[in-house]
């Protein structure tokens, strides 16, 4: 918990330092919005590209249909721990 109201409180800190803030703020803002969105949509085109099946997916046993899209692109169980423990790992920090 202290981690995440360490990086609130380091934006705010940040914000005071930058000359013109008022403007270079908002601005740095909106970037990092629209590349992350461009990002993020990048990843889901490559992901359903990577993906089988549909149908496999939603018709899965496993909790979560990331799960079944990662064991389909690798092929192999530890392929797929590996990468839910990278994005569980990601999703922390």
């Amino acid at each position: 918990m202290y981690i995440l109201n360490f990086v609130r409180n380091t934006k705010n800190y940040v914000a005071e330092e930058v000359e013109n803030a008022a403007v270079v703020i908002p601005r740095a803002l909106i970037i990092t919005v629209i590349l992350s969105g461009t990002t993020a949509f990048a990843m889901l085109v490559a992901i359903l590209f990577c993906a089988e099946s549909g149908e496999d997916v939603l018709s899965s046993r496993m909790s979560f249909p990331f799960i079944s899209i990662f064991l389909q692109m690798t092929g192999s169980k530890p392929g797929t721990t590996a990468l839910v423990r990278f994005k569980l790992v990601h999703r922390l920090f």
